[in-house]
């Protein structure tokens, strides 16, 4: 939580997991918006972690030479 600043994080976890909307109200908006931005245009999702911080020095299930 020190990447935005913040000397306590309780605040911000707790709007994060308490929040004070309702989540399928939230998620039905969002998906509103989407298919209202998208105009009916097909869209391909690519996920992808490579870039997230891993853990240890070594990767799973590859060999090295």
């Amino acid at each position: 939580m020190k990447v935005v600043g913040l000397g306590n994080h309780q605040p911000l976890h707790n709007f994060l997991t308490e929040p004070p909307w309702g989540v399928k109200e939230l998620r039905k908006q969002r998906l509103e918006l989407i298919l209202y931005v998208l105009q009916g245009h097909p869209i391909v999702l690519i996920i992808d972690e490579t870039g997230d911080k891993k853990k240890g020095d070594t990767t799973a299930a590859c060999e090295t030479t």
